[in-house]
């Protein structure tokens, strides 16, 4: 009884869990979608950080990186994190790369798909 008791907790791990709310949306620059990159939601009091993957079409869901599906409700600052390739200038404001610079904050609350429609400002000239 024990060892049956023991054998299905463990097979419960390893799953994905869900958080207390889910957070998708999208991300333009300018009306544009951005492509690529990812969303990283930062948690204003502390806890584990979340983030989305940016599609072809700029869509995103986010997710934590602890196998957890969704994300905890709270107060978030955002930034996105964007790869430039060789010859590439970014192709919205540097701003935006830093939580503590974007501008971006966000409030996540629970039981809820959160949409978060993200219109970024083109480069600085």
């Amino acid at each position: 009884m024990i060892s049956t008791l023991i054998l299905g907790a463990v097979a419960g791990c390893g799953g994905t869990e869900p958080a207390g709310a889910t957070a998708s949306g999208t991300v333009s620059v300018s009306g544009q979608p951005l492509s690529r990159g990812l969303v990283q939601l930062v948690p204003k009091t502390g806890g584990p950080s979340s983030f989305g993957t940016i599609q072809e079409d700029g869509s995103f869901q986010v997710a934590t990186t602890a196998g957890v599906t969704g994300v905890e409700p709270g107060e978030y600052g955002a930034y996105i994190d964007y790869a430039v390739d060789d010859g590439e200038s970014l192709p919205f404001h540097q701003k935006y790369t830093s939580e503590k610079d974007s501008g971006l904050t966000y409030t996540i609350k629970e039981g809820e798909d959160n949409i978060l429609n993200i219109d970024l400002d083109g480069p600085k000239k």
